[in-house]
């Protein structure tokens, strides 16, 4: 692990607090999801925070599911107009958005270094939120083809000029941290915050009663498994599929359960052609879900099914983890025991972890473990108190703010 360069150890409080308030504009191609829910903490905190986005996410996956000239016109959108139009209206903007602090995500992952290197055009601090990072998505998934290396080589060159010029920098994992900052080198400052979860949400009693749809139905009487939320390429989609169908299989489960995987993007319908032949009462796909039946599935959730790839073990840390532990579902993970999605199932025991490409070891030990109601319930318990006590995005917000203080200049 590694500590803060520069931290910030405010405990929310400001002297310019009486002033006028603190602005974040959130920047991300597509909107939703965590990024809203820290927007909505920060507001409450008296931070004028939005989220600027080209897309949010219902329109973001209607795009992607009218044809191929309507995809292709929305990556377009998201990764030459947005960011094009964000530098403008920045420029622009003069006065209106006086005091707002720019927090661009990796989402394009040019971002964060086009709005440093325009920062005297636009006048405002900047601290990038590393959710992916690159260029080693592109060195795993070879992204590029033969213009994969020179892209690298591109990539890794501005980010080691960025990270020293960003007025800070955010991770949301540990690992992540150190992986960047031994690559590129450390920014002069930085903070590892994760996306966390709110845990009033998520509370189990708040969405306790009779089922409210056919998919709540379906789960009940079950131990339910289920995975949600997008499925790309830095997710382990061979082991799941191959880890349900054996469990699926297996005669000797006496509990009656179910797995559900509600969510977008290739792995869902790999899973589905995967699965085309299991019962349909033991597998259950759906689109993505509303913010309240996403919410009352992971409240229902027992096992909440995450995976990446261990090419990805240091890109990327899944932000439905955290969620599901807030809603107190155990996690059933599939990881390298070096990631960061790792270290907090097995820092926290949570749940278990598998190494990629264990379908066999996964199937067994989930299948002894829905047959462990006490044991299952030990995990989930601890799942919610992780979740409560360490990942509170109500915490993790006061943090921000006081990150954006500090690098506003107060």
């Amino acid at each position: 692990m590694i500590g803060r360069r520069d931290a910030c150890n405010y405990d929310g409080v400001n002297a310019r607090d009486h002033r006028a308030p603190l602005g974040a504009r959130i920047l991300s191609c597509v909107s939703g999801g965590p990024m809203e829910r820290l927007a909505d903490q920060l507001r409450k905190l008296g931070v004028d925070a939005r989220v600027d986005a080209e897309f949010d996410e219902t329109a973001w996956r209607e795009a992607f599911s009218r044809g191929r000239s309507e995809r292709l016109g929305a990556r377009l959108r998201s990764l030459i107009g947005f960011p094009l139009r964000q530098v403008i209206q920045k420029a622009i903007g003069g006065r209106r958005d006086e005091g707002a602090v720019l927090v661009p995500t990796t989402n394009p992952f040019f971002l964060p270094v086009l709005m440093v290197a325009t920062r005297s055009l636009h006048q405002r601090p900047v601290v990038p939120l590393v959710y992916d990072l690159y260029p080693e998505a592109f060195e795993w998934d070879n992204t590029g083809g033969p213009l994969t290396k020179p892209l690298v080589a591109v990539t890794g060159a501005l980010n080691r000029w960025w990270y020293k010029r960003a007025d800070a920098v955010v991770f949301i994992g540990h690992g992540m941290a150190e992986h960047a900052i031994g690559r590129y080198g450390a920014p002069r400052r930085f903070e590892i915050l994760p996306t966390g979860a709110d845990p009033t949400e998520l509370d189990p009693a708040r969405h306790d009663g009779p089922p409210e749809s056919d998919l709540e139905r379906w789960c009940e009487g079950k131990v339910v498994l289920s995975y949600v939320g997008n499925m790309g390429i830095s997710h382990d989609w061979d082991t799941l599929a191959d880890a349900v169908s054996t469990l699926i299989g297996d005669p000797g489960v006496k509990t009656p359960f179910g797995v559900v995987v509600a969510g977008t993007c290739n792995g869902v319908g790999f899973l589905r052609d995967r699965w085309r032949e299991l019962p349909a009462d033991r597998v259950r796909i759906e689109g993505p879900l509303p913010d309240r039946a996403w919410a009352r599935l992971l409240t229902r959730t027992h096992l909440s099914l995450v995976s990446v790839r261990a090419e990805a073990n240091r890109t990327i840390f899944p932000s439905k983890a955290l969620s599901a532990m807030a809603a107190r579902s155990a996690i059933a993970a599939v990881a390298t025991a070096d990631s960061d999605l790792a270290d907090v199932v097995t820092r926290y025991d949570c749940g278990m972890v598998w190494r990629p490409g264990d379908p066999q070891g996964m199937a067994a030990d989930l299948a002894r473990l829905i047959d462990a109601p006490e044991d299952l319930d030990a995990l989930r318990e601890r799942a919610r108190r992780a979740a409560m006590e360490d990942f509170d995005l109500r915490h993790l917000a006061t943090r921000w703010r006081a990150l954006l203080h500090e690098a506003s200049g107060d």
